[in-house]
């Protein structure tokens, strides 16, 4: 009796995931079944182990091939690709919650869950198409999809805004969010940060990018939604701190931060474009602190910069563009000014309004990419041609090496 206690704790700890097991110790459950195993004499189950998934995209002469692989750690992380799931044909994008890992294929408009397997595998359970809402194709990483909760979550489509909502359990679309009005500009695509709920509110910004021509419009929104009513609140002009489409982060007091993509940096450089910076939205409020932004160049000594990324103790990461390293003009190729290896990792601190570079890192390509893990943060540091991506873990300010893996990464989430 007591062994088949032990299985059956030893089974719920690895199939119900961290918020089913709180809610059976609240009830008194798992320390009865604790209590039955202890007597049994026998050894006591392994303790929950930490899980990651992250993904990465190689690049040949004329394709794309995704994988995304399950880590079990954030130390001693070897790569095996022959362990990952394979997407030919382009980017697959992945989101996490509940445990699940959910992977947009980049051949079809769908979204497909998986579990974890008894062997740590990934093992798909379900397959959700968005074909009939006229999807051609679709994002699941924060760019297109916001998760509200474990049974609810919106999908944006990248054409013209509509928003599907969606159940992540059951796997089944349940509404849809009819478009803000006027969002199509002939030419241009719609462009914005990924959505944050707070609350009962969500946020995000919405701007237009014409590729052809490398410009970013001047036009730009903060779009406010309830998530209970599922509908559109305010769509607020903002004509500060251009393209502002990095992930959000927030700090310990609640404050959101929005800050841009390396994109719009050298349209600035090469055009004479506004200059970048960050804003923020306090706990208290629906809309961007008006008396508040974050200018780049007061931190940097003059220089432009991308994606502010919040760490703790008002501190923060910033993406450096040094223009003294760089020969350009007026018909230089704005893309092969961002892609250039002329960008610093600076470490900044906003209320001082003080920074430097961060020690152990050399010179990069644009697009660093911050993820934080519980108390830890890491950097995924492409190299200058996307074959390689290096991680780093952030330490006491420094960048200490944590592992690589090939092609450019910056999709990683814990399970």
């Amino acid at each position: 009796m007591f062994k088949k206690t032990c299985m059956l704790l030893s089974s719920l700890t690895f199939r119900l995931g961290p918020r089913a097991l709180a809610a059976l110790a609240a009830l008194g459950a798992l320390a009865a079944l604790a209590a039955g195993c202890a007597d049994d004499g026998d050894p006591p189950p392994p303790p929950i182990q930490a899980r990651y998934v992250i993904a990465n995209e190689v690049y040949a002469a004329d394709t794309t091939t995704s994988y995304v692989h399950v880590l079990d750690s954030l130390d001693g992380v070897v790569i095996d690709p022959s362990r990952a799931l394979e997407f030919a044909g382009g980017r697959a994008t992945i989101a996490t919650i509940n445990g699940w890992v959910f992977v947009a294929p980049p051949d079809r408009p769908a979204i497909i869950r998986h579990s974890i397997g008894a062997d740590g595998a990934l093992v798909a359970d379900a397959e959700l198409s968005f074909a009939s809402y006229g999807f051609t194709s679709l994002w699941i990483d924060p760019w297109g999809n916001t998760f509200i909760s474990p049974t609810k979550a919106y999908l944006q489509s990248p054409d013209d805004g509509t928003t599907i909502v969606w159940n992540p359990t059951t796997m089944e679309i349940e509404r849809e969010i009819a478009p803000i009005s006027d969002l199509v500009r002939t030419g241009k695509t719609l462009n914005g940060s990924p959505a944050v709920v707070r609350g009962n509110r969500l946020f995000r910004t919405v701007f237009w990018s014409d590729w052809d021509a490398w410009q970013t419009s001047a036009e730009q929104y903060l779009a406010v939604f309830d998530v209970e009513l599922d509908r559109m609140l305010q769509l607020i002009p903002e004509t500060r701190c251009p393209g502002l489409s990095n992930w959000v982060d927030r700090d310990e007091a609640g404050n959101l931060y929005f800050s841009n993509w390396v994109w719009n940096v050298s349209e600035t450089l090469v055009r004479g474009a506004p200059r970048s910076c960050a804003l923020r939205i306090t706990p208290d409020a629906s809309q961007f602190d008006p008396g508040w932004s974050l200018p780049y160049a007061a931190v940097t000594d003059g220089r432009e910069g991308a994606m502010y990324s919040y760490l703790a103790g008002g501190q923060g990461l910033l993406n450096v563009f040094h223009a003294e390293r760089a020969t350009y003009d007026g018909s230089s190729d704005p893309a092969e000014l961002a892609s250039s290896t002329n960008w610093r990792l600076w470490r900044v601190d906003a209320a001082a309004r003080t920074g430097a570079p961060v020690d152990g890192l050399d010179w990069m390509t644009g697009g660093a990419s911050t993820f934080h893990l519980g108390d830890r943060a890491f950097v995924a540091v492409p190299g200058a041609d996307y074959a390689v991506t290096q991680l780093y873990e952030i330490v006491s300010g420094a960048a200490v090496p944590a592992f690589s893996i090939a092609g450019w990464s910056y999709q990683l989430y814990p399970l």
